[in-house]
């Protein structure tokens, strides 16, 4: 049986969550660095978004920090995986962009690899499907502005941003280091920051460490991403209100085990 039949089987039986844990035991799976990570910006009760949830690895960790969780994924089958993770989420089968609509989803070998832009992967691709459109302005509308939002859409970060009017207090955009990467970062960063006062810092790949000694305004952060992200192909960029810089005090106790 192929792990995708597994995990429809196991969401099917309302055993998803025991299956993952015992999953965890077997793989040594070991996600303690992003929890704290995470954790520096997220307080039981906060209102977070996850927005290119995929399987909901990430919604995982926001449940697992006492947050309420808003997921967008528009692949049906991995909409449906995130909806079994916790009892704290909301899960909005949609893509995000710049305006609402409907759009393209350009579908590749790796399920974590789609992407709206149709150039993304040429080489992997293997079809496409439409798919609504919402943008965080809308979802903020309805859901509330979240204190910690997560970007990570194959490339069509720049279009997520110009969808948001309202400063959010902390963010993580994905980033990759080419040339063009490069490009999307800079313009990202120039929307927040007419947002309100951001600084930033950075991890690299599927680290949770930080590459940068300290946090740093925008044209000092940009001048140096390129050389401090070169040794890895992708990561995240974190930014934060400068007047939101305090320490969390997120605690794990009294949270929902997963």
């Amino acid at each position: 049986m192929s792990l995708s039949a597994i995990k429809h089987l196991t969401i099917s039986l309302g055993i998803y969550k025991p299956a993952r844990a015992i999953h965890r035991l077997l793989t040594r799976e070991d996600l303690s660095g992003h929890r704290r990570l995470l954790a520096e910006f997220i307080n039981p009760g906060d209102l977070a978004f996850d927005v290119g949830a995929n399987i909901g690895a990430r919604s995982e960790l926001m449940l697992d920090l006492g947050a309420r969780v808003v997921a967008f994924e528009p692949q049906p089958d991995l909409a449906r995986e995130v909806r079994a993770r916790g009892n704290r989420i909301t899960v909005v089968q949609s893509a995000v962009g710049a305006r609402p609509g409907s759009a393209e989803l350009f579908l590749t070998t790796s399920t974590g690899m789609a992407s709206l832009k149709p150039n993304w992967q040429l080489s992997n691709l293997t079809g496409k499907i439409a798919v609504p459109v919402t943008t965080l302005d809308a979802e903020i509308s309805k859901h509330g502005v979240p204190s910690f939002c997560k970007i990570d859409v194959e490339g069509f970060e720049v279009e997520v941003l110009n969808g948001l009017s309202t400063p959010i207090r902390a963010l993580s955009i994905e980033y990759h280091c080419d040339e063009e990467g490069i490009a999307k970062i800079s313009e990202c960063l120039r929307h927040l920051s007419k947002l309100d006062s951001y600084e930033f810092n950075l991890v690299g790949t599927e680290d949770s460490d930080w590459l940068l000694p300290r946090w740093m305004d925008q044209d000092e952060f940009l001048q140096a991403f390129p050389k401090c992200a070169a040794p890895h192909h992708y990561g995240d960029i974190f930014a934060r209100m400068r007047k939101a810089c305090l320490p969390c005090q997120s605690t794990l106790a009294g949270v929902e085990e997963l």
